[in-house]
């Protein structure tokens, strides 16, 4: 946690805590991580196309009521 107060320092906004990569118990422990520090929740997929065809573009999908009404302007603006 040290590291990610550091880097919150430097600007840090956001943890991804959801990655198709994750468990549900690792997108918990990223939930409650950034609800701890006052974090944005982000996500991705890390889709790379044929070179990761178990991988779906745009999943996990990060939940809408965990994205702050005027983050989520920004992005669909």
């Amino acid at each position: 946690m040290t590291i990610i107060r550091d880097l919150m320092g430097h600007a840090l906004d956001g943890i991804e805590a959801y990655h198709s990569d994750c468990t549900p118990k690792q997108n918990r422990h990223y939930l409650d991580l950034a609800k701890q520090l006052g974090l944005f929740v982000i996500g991705g997929s890390d889709f790379h196309g044929q070179a990761k065809p178990e991988v779906k573009l745009g999943h996990p999908r990060v939940p809408a009521d965990l994205i702050p009404p005027e983050l989520a302007e920004q992005i669909y603006l």
